[in-house]
């Protein structure tokens, strides 16, 4: 079941705030980005490049190089609607 099926939220339901919390202050949240980062480095050595110099890489800066957690922290982990 997909957690947007339910309702448009503009923020995470009160009673998940200490959820995403506990997820994102705790080990599991630094073991997933170590994964998907040796994934991401792992992918990256598997591309056949071109060779003529005019391959490029292209980042989603908002979601794939910098993490939420600052933003998570200072908005109440999902839940502050307010900030």
């Amino acid at each position: 079941m997909a957690s947007n099926n339910l309702s448009p939220w503009k923020t995470i339901p009160v009673e998940c705030a200490n959820y995403v919390k506990d997820y994102m202050m705790g080990r599991a949240y630094k073991i997933d980005v170590e994964r998907v980062s040796k994934e991401a480095g792992i992918y990256a050595k598997s591309v056949q490049l071109g060779g003529d110099g005019k391959d490029v890489w292209v980042f989603n800066v908002d979601e794939t190089l910098l993490s939420n957690l600052p933003y998570y922290v200072e908005h109440g982990y999902g839940y502050d609607s307010d900030s």
